[in-house]
């Protein structure tokens, strides 16, 4: 009986997994999760949620960092402010366990997967045209299918330039609206599996020196 509980219980969990739920923590881009919002928690609310074990690091003279390690987190804030707003979720696998709002999984997703979910598309032009203008030049990039006599028509073209293929980046990281996305190797799931995740402001990732000024040496 009790074998085939374990059986079962195995089961449930294959037919969850199959279905694409995932037990872990929402993260919302641009937002945060459960109770801590990027831009609103401030140092104060953090280690009154998780406690005083976590690692102080020191950024220059630009952020500190909450490194809670054991719990896969880290929160950022800018050591000028005066509010101490975190401005940076970053959460890791192993020791964090979530899923985004669109459904990319950390420590399973891998590049492809996210990019899919995020919808990335290329928007690389292949030539640029120079057009003569009022006295001047104006440059513009343009789509093969756009390189037609029609679409063309009327447009005094000073030359045209055929854009060479980019290479590929070895980058690890992607960036979109509110999240960033970090990519590593794991046992079980190969290569260019989500490892970390950072959360950020909706406007983009907060520049300490613009928003507070610089910190003078003292």
């Amino acid at each position: 009986m009790k074998r085939l509980i374990t059986i079962c219980a195995m089961l449930c969990i294959f037919a969850l997994t199959a279905t694409g739920q995932y037990e872990g923590e929402t993260i919302t881009e641009g937002v945060g999760i459960d109770d801590l919002k990027v831009g609103e928690t401030t140092r104060d609310l953090i280690v009154a949620k998780y406690g005083n074990e976590y690692e102080l690091i020191v950024h220059k003279k630009y952020s500190f960092e909450l490194d809670y390690a054991s719990k896969g987190m880290s929160f950022y804030f800018c050591q000028a402010d005066p509010r101490q707003e975190v401005f940076v979720i970053e959460l890791s696998y192993p020791h964090f366990s979530g899923v985004t709002s669109k459904g990319a999984i950390l420590g399973q997703s891998t590049r492809t997967q996210v990019g899919n979910l995020y919808k990335v598309e290329s928007e690389q032009s292949d030539y640029v045209i120079d057009e003569e203008f009022d006295g001047g030049t104006i440059s513009t990039e343009i789509k093969p299918e756009d390189l037609d006599a029609e679409n063309l028509k009327g447009v005094k073209i000073k030359s045209l330039l055929k854009l060479e293929p980019q290479a590929e980046s070895d980058t690890v990281e992607d960036e979109f609206k509110g999240i960033e996305f970090e990519y590593g190797t794991i046992d079980g799931y190969g290569d260019n599996v989500l490892t970390s995740i950072d959360i950020i402001e909706k406007s983009g990732l907060r520049q300490c020196d613009s928003k507070f000024g610089k910190l003078e040496d003292k």
